[in-house]
């Protein structure tokens, strides 16, 4: 889609390409009430690509990466402006934390919801995203026990995204629809380790969060196992989830395109045409689609059909700063418990550091008996069911199984699209009233 370098730029002519077909457009197909409330972050430099134009019915709180929660202002590189929206229309309010915002509208949703329809809500609240705030109440009260400053206001942040997911499924048990409900809870990457201790000075400011992955390696932004591997679980209604699967733990592999098979194909039973790649099939008119249908092995217990995944795919590096490297490929492949990854750039920004950051009250800085690790190699290799926390680069060691997922790895770069343009500016808050608003057309 071309959407794999960094992130998505509000400014410029990035967002899903609208030749996709989006899951709520798949579930309109089958009469569903399809909202969004939160984070949207898929393109909106043009209406055609903003959510209400996109499947859903509405649209509920704002369209970039982040923002401040109280005064809904977001920047994106040296551009600012105000950021949440009733559907199209701006919605002003400058003191209201967002997440109360958010959490009442999912539960007005829910109360106002015919049941003679099927319902889907994308819940994406901006917790525990930065910038660093929360209402002191839940700092005070539930985390003074944490004595880093910032670490409590994390602490503050999560018990906040606790209580709206618990008044979120409180709001289904009440409109009698948990037992026909399928909630499904996922983080989307790793925390954001960017801490001075640690690094350079770049990284300080609002981004100096104290995350931890720890034990895993590496932080949000990085290939590592602490970058990309997410903790999610399933619940919903006993005829779903009996069980023994129901409280069981699935360690299947699985990747994030497979929620959008699973939800579509497994719990709404609408068929995707041609179900197997992103690539289209040779003949036919139909793009194949790369998730899974997890279905059977989330309900039943089932084995994972999933053994291989591109983690990514990106014909541009950018050096530990982000300044674009061009035409010097990065990214990463999984097959298996093996994990090959790549930089075009030596001290690449997905390699920084060893990235082994504890939390603040763990006073080791590695989890590694041995630690196998030169950062001005290209290709790194390493066997997550031997070496969960990435120790030992084991590439120099495997060169024939080095060799073959690195082809592996270039195939699926052949067929990958070019990235969106990210750097020229077509929408400026500052000439739209201080707003992020659609400016032209695609």
């Amino acid at each position: 889609m071309g959407l794999q370098h960094i992130v998505l730029n509000p400014a410029a002519r990035n967002g899903i390409p609208l030749n996709e077909t989006l899951l709520p457009q798949y579930l309109k197909t089958k009469n569903y009430n399809t909202h969004i409330v939160g984070k949207w972050h898929l393109g909106s430099y043009a209406w055609e690509f903003t959510p209400t134009y996109r499947g859903f019915d509405s649209f509920y709180g704002y369209y970039t990466s982040h923002e401040d929660y109280y005064t809904k202002q977001s920047c994106s590189l040296s551009l600012c402006g105000y950021d949440f929206r009733d559907n199209e229309s701006v919605l002003y309010d400058n003191h209201t934390y967002n997440g109360y915002l958010l959490t009442d509208r999912a539960i007005d949703l829910i109360e106002n919801h015919n049941p003679t329809n099927p319902f889907f809500l994308y819940f994406a609240p901006e917790n525990v995203h930065t910038p660093l705030q929360v209402p002191s109440y839940y700092e005070d009260t539930f985390c003074s026990h944490i004595n880093n400053s910032i670490r409590r206001i994390h602490c503050g942040k999560t018990v906040f995204l606790d209580e709206m997911v618990k008044n979120i499924t409180d709001a289904l048990r009440a409109k009698n629809m948990w037992e026909d409900t399928v909630f499904f809870f996922s983080t989307d990457n790793g925390g954001d380790v960017y801490n001075p201790l640690f690094f350079q000075p770049q990284f300080s400011g609002d981004r100096a969060t104290y995350s931890s992955n720890w034990p895993l390696r590496g932080s949000k932004f990085t290939y590592f196992e602490g970058g990309i591997r997410g903790i999610a679980f399933v619940n919903g209604g006993v005829r779903f989830f009996a069980p023994p699967v129901r409280g069981s733990i699935n360690n299947g592999l699985m990747h994030i395109t497979d929620v959008f098979t699973t939800l579509i194909e497994g719990v709404a039973k609408i068929k995707i045409p041609g179900n197997a790649s992103c690539r289209k099939k040779s003949g036919s008119s139909h793009k194949i689609i790369d998730g899974k249908n997890m279905w059977p092995s989330i309900s039943k217990g089932m084995y994972s059909p999933r053994n291989e995944f591109l983690v990514n795919y990106d014909p541009h590096d950018s050096d530990f700063v982000g300044n674009l490297v061009p035409f010097s490929a990065n990214g990463a492949i999984r097959v298996g418990e093996m994990k090959l990854i790549v930089t075009g750039y030596p001290q690449s920004l997905y390699l920084y550091g060893p990235a082994y950051v504890p939390p603040t009250d763990i006073q080791s800085y590695t989890p590694c008996s041995e630690f196998v690790y030169d950062p001005n190699q290209r290709v790194h290799l390493y066997n997550l069911t031997a070496d969960p926390w990435e120790c030992r680069d084991i590439a120099l060691l495997n060169p024939q199984l080095t060799l073959d997922l690195l082809k592996r790895f270039y195939r699926y770069g052949m067929s990958s699209e070019l990235p969106q343009d990210a750097n020229t500016i077509v929408c400026n808050p500052a000439l739209t009233g201080g707003v992020w608003t659609p400016c032209t057309t695609p």
